[in-house]
């Protein structure tokens, strides 16, 4: 009876009662997933097989305080539906903390045998920051829940077992927070077919809690064996790395890599087996487990800042690098630098047997 009287000011809310007790209930909701993408289209066993890791996954779910807010959603999507304007973009949720940040650095080696290093360590220092490549994760995450990958080619069903890495970009465009959540949606921007394989360009936008966008990434994967699919060869998309000055390095910076990175680097969010296992390893066609080549991005880009940006990360605006040839964990890596004006070029390289890894 108390919630029919005027001097209660509660709407929509569910309350439990019983044995002389009462409580109120919330109303916990995974993301979800709309069924169709028009108001007459029907909703087939298809649709929810397709979707139902979306549907069932609580990773991200939302927690409701009305009745109000339950059917909200559920009204806005019907009303896209209804006037065609529904987003089908997939957005990942990437949730972090300063811990996350910090294992970060240490994966791609930070240390405290650098004084200037501590900033990237320590959360109670004043200078506190992250390294700019720990932004790739959340792209990275958002392209691995995203099911845009495995359907880039029409008729064909990709595998993670399929891709490699080839190229990444990452650009600023924003105030960066330390800790949070950051919304990141996956979009198709071009597939290429090189005979072998296809090469899959997507775009990764990511957002800041109050949605302003704050970072693009870029990723193009070599998908082996899905190629021959009658695509263009060559596309327009794929931001271009550029060529390094024709002169010896300005700078050379040198570190060796840890017989555990990939142990360490992988708690970061990579934990693809081929890293750490020796017989996923050999079954991929290594002889033994081999570094995150995101990893060794991380290890050069650090090098980079500490060589020409006082170990400052912020001055870092863009990054775009190609992996070419694998890192074996207990190897030396040698950063070659260039300084021309505002850009520094680099190249990656094994010291032990002088292989470019990155260019």
């Amino acid at each position: 009876a108390y919630l029919c009287h005027e001097s209660c000011s509660e709407n929509g809310i569910i309350i439990e009662s019983a044995a002389g007790w009462a409580g109120k209930c919330h109303i916990i909701r995974s993301n979800g997933s709309l069924l169709r993408t028009k108001i007459t289209d029907g909703v087939t066993l298809e649709n929810v097989r397709d979707n139902w890791q979306n549907i069932t996954s609580m990773s991200n779910a939302e927690h409701l305080n009305s009745i109000q807010e339950a059917t909200g959603s559920l009204i806005t999507s019907l009303e896209g539906l209804r006037t065609g304007t529904v987003d089908k973009e997939e957005a990942d949720i990437y949730e972090f903390t300063q811990k996350d940040i910090i294992l970060y650095a240490l994966g791609v080696g930070a240390s405290l045998a650098n004084q200037n290093e501590l900033k990237f360590l320590y959360e109670n220092d004043e200078e506190f920051i992250p390294l700019p490549t720990f932004y790739i994760l959340p792209a990275m995450q958002a392209l691995f829940t995203s099911s845009k990958t495995e359907s880039a080619i029409p008729g064909k069903t990709i595998t993670l077992a399929q891709i490699l890495h080839g190229e990444q970009y990452i650009e600023f465009l924003g105030n960066i927070p330390t800790e949070g959540r950051l919304i990141s949606k996956v979009s198709v921007a071009e597939v290429l077919d090189k005979g072998s394989g296809a090469a899959i360009v997507q775009n990764i936008e990511t957002f800041n809690e109050q949605g302003e966008l704050i970072i693009r990434n870029q990723s193009v994967t070599f998908a082996v064996g899905a190629g021959n699919f009658g695509g263009p060869r060559t596309g327009t998309n794929i931001v271009a790395c550029q060529p390094k000055p024709k002169r010896k390095p300005d700078v050379s910076l040198s570190q060796k890599t840890n017989i555990d990175q990939a142990a360490l680097y992988r708690l970061s969010g990579d934990r693809n087996p081929l890293h750490i296992d020796p017989n996923m390893a050999m079954v991929a066609g290594f002889k033994q487990p081999i570094l995150h080549g995101l990893c060794t991005l991380g290890f050069s880009v650090r090098l980079l800042i500490t060589a020409f940006a006082d170990s400052d990360p912020s001055l870092v605006k863009a990054c775009k690098a190609r992996f070419m040839k694998p890192v074996i964990p207990g190897q030396t890596l040698r950063v070659d630098l260039w300084r021309e004006g505002n850009r520094i070029h680099f190249e990656t390289v094994v010291a032990e047997t002088n292989t470019v890894v990155i260019g």
